[in-house]
């Protein structure tokens, strides 16, 4: 669950029609890995959660921490609040509406941070479980990934994919890697994810390594996941 205000590539394009036997597999390989998570229908029926995590961002200026807090109400509402020495920043994305509030105030948020919002919620597994039948999963094949054996896995639905790695051992999720645009242009962004530990019997992974074009650019360690507590409405209009 790494958080980053990034731009999505321009008129991205859909991933390519799969042919039937790489659907099968794909999906397959999603089914076995949200079953090793805890089950489809466990996860599918998760209706809000809430990350709390200690976010170490890579800047030009060096390492800069962060305090953030995810609240999500599926399957069209978010809210990041990034904690900053400089203040406050809070992203909400409620179905089509994005709104940023800053310091200075409140405002619709930019087209790019809007649809990255609306990214990161696709690529939630938890998401993933509710839209596992929306989905195109394409079977790209068996590699290897970090010197671990991996299934490789397209995720897509129309514009919005990214490439999904399983860990072939464990059936969880290892390693998710997409295409972003950021303030420098283009960039290959890959997630690593590690230390899975039980929630409410469905497995998170409690520590998240960001990658850009290879290069080490964050790190994420939860301090809790709360799913389907208390979540006021009203967060989600301010």
């Amino acid at each position: 669950n790494k958080i980053d205000i990034t731009i999505p590539v321009p008129g991205a394009a859909a991933v390519p029609e799969a042919n039937a036997e790489a659907k099968d597999q794909g999906r397959t390989a999603i089914q076995r890995m949200l079953s090793a998570m805890g089950g489809a229908d466990k996860l599918a029926a998760v209706q809000t959660v809430a990350y709390t995590a200690k976010l170490i961002q890579t800047t030009p200026m060096g390492e800069m921490s962060l305090d953030v807090k995810t609240t999500i109400a599926f399957p069209d509402k978010s809210c990041s609040v990034l904690v900053m020495p400089q203040g406050q920043i809070k992203m909400i994305l409620n179905g089509e509406k994005g709104i940023l509030v800053a310091p200075q105030g409140s405002m619709p948020a930019p087209e790019p941070i809007k649809q990255n919002m609306i990214e990161n919620l696709f690529r939630d597994p938890l998401m993933l479980a509710r839209q596992v039948d929306e989905v195109q999963a394409q079977w790209i094949g068996e590699t290897q990934y970090q010197d671990k054996p991996v299934q490789e896995v397209i995720v897509s639905n129309g514009t919005l994919n990214y490439h999904l790695f399983i860990d072939k051992a464990t059936s969880l999720p290892l390693a998710i890697k997409y295409i972003t645009i950021s303030q420098q242009g283009p960039t290959e962004v890959e997630e690593r994810y590690e230390d899975y530990r039980d929630v409410n019997g469905i497995k998170v992974a409690w520590k998240t390594l960001g990658f850009d074009k290879g290069t080490k650019a964050s790190e994420s360690a939860m301090i809790s996941v709360v799913m389907d507590g208390p979540v006021d409405p009203a967060l989600f209009d301010k």
